[in-house]
C-alpha cells in the first residue's frame, strides 16, 4: 500500500527478481546473524536449494569467506560447485 515497500529491480527478469525477495532476503538475514567473520573463519551452509545457493553467493561478498556446503542430495552438488566457482 506504500511505495516505501517497493524496490525497483531494474533490468532483471521478473522471474529472477522475485526470488531475491524470498530466498535472497532469508539467506541474507541468516548470514548477517552468523557474522562478523574474518578471512580464515569457516562458514557452514546446510543445503544447496534456493536459500542455500543464495547464501553461497552472498557469503564471499559479505564476509570474504568461501563457505563449506553440506548437501546430501548429489543432484544439487553441481549447482553448489558452480556457485562456488563464481566466487573466485
Amino acid at each position: 500500500p506504500d511505495a516505501k515497500y517497493l524496490f525497483d529491480y531494474g533490468q532483471l527478469p521478473v522471474e529472477q527478481a522475485c526470488t531475491y525477495a524470498c530466498s535472497g532476503i532469508t539467506a541474507y538475514g541468516a548470514l548477517k546473524r552468523a557474522g562478523p567473520l574474518a578471512k580464515g573463519d569457516a562458514l557452514l551452509i546446510i543445503g544447496a536449494g534456493g536459500v542455500g545457493l543464495s547464501g553461497v553467493r552472498m557469503a564471499e561478498r559479505l564476509y570474504g569467506v568461501a563457505p563449506i556446503v553440506c548437501e546430501p542430495d548429489k543432484s544439487k552438488w553441481d549447482m553448489a560447485r558452480a556457485a562456488m566457482r563464481k566466487l573466485k
